[in-house]
């Protein structure tokens, strides 16, 4: 709000003199009564809102080019950090998995989530070698959490730097996973609706893509039970896992409808041989609801908040101590 009154400050300085008294004599100061007759308040208001609006323009592009530099530094100076969310096992109540969150450790403006500029880097052509990072960090951590526990700990990259799959980043990608086998990464893809969109438009699948390698492409379908195109991704790409939408957490255990169309999805699932993990579970009632429904694998408030990786082994090693105790 400061900022628009300074704009609009600043865009009546630059009005002509005899449209700022004008202006003022409307607010009762000074101004001359010719001046007013000669000029239509409303002409007054629509050239003002004009000047505004091409103001703002020009600051939010000076803004995003702005950060578009910015964002070119962060990746050649590791401002780009990978957030671990943990996955329990329902039936255990250990944590078997994690979901890999991007953030970007911006020198002024703090900790930003993929939303402040995913979109900018998918406008520069960043958006291979942020995704390609992404890999990297959770290969990295999966192998390492693989070799402190002496078994398999899957990580799966989350839908925003999905969004941006392409034939290319699969060529990057499957050069990467022959180097260190695929099958010791544990990585699943995370595909949303976007992501599925996406990956359409440029007529291409990824699973065989990589498949041509000889090597297994593990796949999360998103938003499983309210996007009609998830459905159609987990049959076309014969996902591993399915993640039942926030949006039907929020009312499970209540009876309704949102219960029928979990329980049902939660079946459909298991049918395929998909495990199916429950997003944005926030109390302990809605996890005894999965528990009873089924369901394999939760994460949200109620498990843990997202952890940078040093405080992620921090709650693996607690959580380790728990299961020999």
């Amino acid at each position: 709000m400061i900022k628009l009154v300074q704009l609009i400050q600043s865009e009546m300085e630059q009005l002509p003199e005899d449209w700022q008294e004008a202006a003022l004599d409307i607010n009762g100061n000074r101004g001359s009564d010719h001046v007013i007759q000669a000029l239509p308040i409303a002409h007054l208001v629509q050239e003002l809102r004009r000047r505004v609006i091409r103001a703002s323009i020009a600051q939010s592009e000076a803004e995003r080019l702005l950060l578009s530099r910015e964002l070119d530094d962060a990746l050649r100076e590791d401002q780009l950090e990978v957030y671990y969310l943990p996955v329990i096992d329902i039936s255990t109540g250990t944590i078997a998995r994690a979901e890999a969150l991007l953030r970007w450790n911006h020198p002024y403006k703090g900790l930003l989530t993929p939303a402040a500029f995913l979109g900018i880097a998918q406008q520069n052509g960043m958006a291979n070698c942020i995704t390609l990072d992404v890999l990297e960090q959770s290969i990295t951590c999966s192998n390492r959490w693989r070799d402190l526990s002496d078994k398999a700990f899957p990580i799966n990259i989350n839908e925003s730097p999905a969004s941006f799959v392409t034939p290319d980043l699969m060529d990057q990608w499957r050069a990467r996973l022959t180097e260190i086998g695929l099958s010791g990464s544990h990585i699943s893809l995370e595909l949303s609706p976007t992501s599925l969109n996406n990956i359409h438009a440029c007529a291409f699948n990824p699973v065989r893509s990589l498949g041509l390698a000889g090597l297994r492409l593990h796949l999360a379908i998103d938003q499983l039970g309210t996007e009609p195109s998830a459905f159609e991704g987990l049959q076309e790409f014969k996902a591993d896992c399915v993640k039942v939408d926030r949006e039907l957490i929020n009312d499970a255990a209540q009876g309704g409808d949102s219960d029928r169309i979990l329980e049902s999805t939660i079946a459909i699932a298991h049918a395929i041989d998909a495990q199916v993990v429950a997003e944005g579970v926030e109390n302990d009632e809605q996890l005894q609801y999965l528990s009873r429904c089924g369901c394999d694998y939760a994460q949200g408030f109620q498990v843990s908040m997202p952890l940078r990786q040093d405080d992620f082994e921090v709650l693996l090693e607690r959580n380790r101590q728990k299961e020999t105790a």
